[in-house]
């Protein structure tokens, strides 16, 4: 992939990223259909960030001064949590491709030997699941050792899967929450003529955003199905306290509930559920993040945007398409 940006500026290659949240959220479609609707969220945060938040940094002195404060004192703070975010579950993401295939080879050569049903369905909550297909008094004992050994496996990488998944969700909670709507404060304001506050010129915590936004936002509101409901709101906060807690989260095998339990609330949500609105924050967070930044890199278009430009590089793996080496037309300054 390298040099493949090099005919395009970074403004140009940031918002080509940003539209990528409709091709991921497509494709989460069509993994799973406890998915079906995501596409539609993905898309209103789509439309809150291209029609209210870009156009207000392109036009508006104020907001894009809240960019400039983004891309300038608080993006690389971010990035390095992203970065980490990244390396560890592109590496967790491999291992579990490479699970599946041997549950769904073990799966086809059992079916064939009449050690599991002839039609398999593949659409499993977890991989482990698949024990539960096996004819187990139609193995033999090799064939019990080797069923046993991969369930053992996938059980060892749901486990810390899960807890990746919780850190996950914490550090973007904290570290890209806030970040993102110092920006679309500014933008909400600026597009419902309110006035300024001393708060706008701060950093403030998630949940100081997060009460803003409900106060300042109805049902119909393109985020409110992600920041606004009352159901996401508590999950976020009870997860964000259980990633830094001792006790860490609790994981119901059978039922496939994730149980998140801080010194108030305790709150169970399925899997999937659990997934998806770690998703749904990525949507809104690491999305917003690239349209913001294509919006200040479009208007300042000098060091600062190449500068912001490079660090937003090294979010991504060698050979990404959107990874180091791919390089951009640098702004004549």
């Amino acid at each position: 992939m390298e040099g493949i940006g090099k005919a395009f500026y970074p403004h140009e290659l940031l918002r080509t990223d940003f539209n990528q949240i409709h091709e991921e959220a497509k494709r989460q479609e069509k993994i799973h259909p406890f998915n079906t609707g995501e596409f539609e969220i993905a898309k209103n945060v789509y439309r809150f960030f291209d029609g209210i938040v870009i156009p207000s940094i392109l036009k508006s002195d104020w907001v894009f001064e809240s960019a400039q404060q983004f891309a300038e004192n608080y993006a690389l703070a971010y990035f390095h949590t992203l970065r980490l975010i990244g390396e560890q579950t592109v590496n967790w993401q491999n291992r579990l491709l490479k699970l599946k295939d041997k549950v769904l080879d073990l799966l086809a050569r059992f079916s064939q030997a009449g050690r599991a049903p002839k039609q398999i369905s593949t659409d499993l909550a977890k991989a482990s699941d698949f024990v539960n297909l096996l004819f187990w008094a139609n193995l033999t004992n090799d064939e019990k050792l080797e069923a046993n050994e991969l369930h053992k496996e996938t059980i060892d990488h749901e486990d810390l899967h899960l807890t990746l998944t919780l850190r996950n969700i914490g550090d973007v909670y904290e570290m890209g929450l806030p970040r993102v709507f110092f920006v679309i404060k500014r933008a909400m304001k600026e597009n419902k003529g309110l006035e300024g506050s001393k708060s706008d010129k701060i950093l403030l915590p998630p949940s100081d955003y997060i009460d803003w936004f409900v106060n300042q936002s109805n049902e119909s509101h393109d985020l409110f199905p992600i920041v606004g409901n009352a159901t996401n709101r508590q999950f976020f906060k009870v997860a964000r306290n259980v990633r830094g807690h001792h006790r860490g989260l609790k994981w119901d095998r059978e039922s496939n509930l994730v149980i998140l339990e801080d010194l108030e609330e305790k709150i169970a949500v399925h899997i999937h559920d659990f997934s998806q609105k770690h998703r749904l924050l990525d949507y809104l967070c690491t999305y917003g993040m690239r349209a913001i930044l294509a919006a200040f890199c479009e208007r300042d278009q000098g060091k600062a945007a190449m500068r912001i430009y490079m660090e937003y590089e090294k979010l991504f793996p060698p050979g990404f398409p959107s990874g180091e080496g791919r390089g951009f037309k640098p702004y004549s300054i």
